[in-house]
């Protein structure tokens, strides 16, 4: 029972997409940059920094979760992407999940030691 609602889960994100998508306005400058940015991980989907771009701009409308997603495919993509980790860490830290904010603040100073930012998060 629980392999099929699993697969119901997965099937219905694949059908539908995304959630922010259907929120997006024509016209608004953060919406036509965030359909931009669809636009250029569709051409070219494998460049990290596209997908942590738009998980910032996801961040900022507050999709958490699809920015989330963004996030972990910018890591995905390239595990040395500093700005995903710091990125994915402040959503971790938005979200009230201090630990996996703190591990993946780790993981950014890892990428660039002594960075300002991320050691006063």
């Amino acid at each position: 029972m629980k392999k099929l609602w699993l697969l119901f889960i997965l099937l219905s994100f694949t059908l539908y997409g995304a959630v922010y998508e259907k929120y997006l306005v024509k016209g608004n400058p953060k919406d036509e940059e965030i359909m931009k940015l669809m636009e250029m991980i569709k051409e070219n989907p494998n460049v990290s920094e596209y997908h942590n771009n738009l998980g910032v701009l996801l961040m900022d409308k507050k999709f958490p979760n699809d920015a989330l997603k963004e996030f972990k495919r910018a890591i995905k993509l390239d595990k040395k992407n500093y700005r995903a980790w710091y990125n994915l860490g402040i959503l971790y830290e938005s979200m009230g999940k201090n630990f996996k904010a703190y591990r993946t603040f780790k993981k950014a100073l890892k990428n660039k030691r002594g960075d300002d930012l991320t050691l006063y998060h």
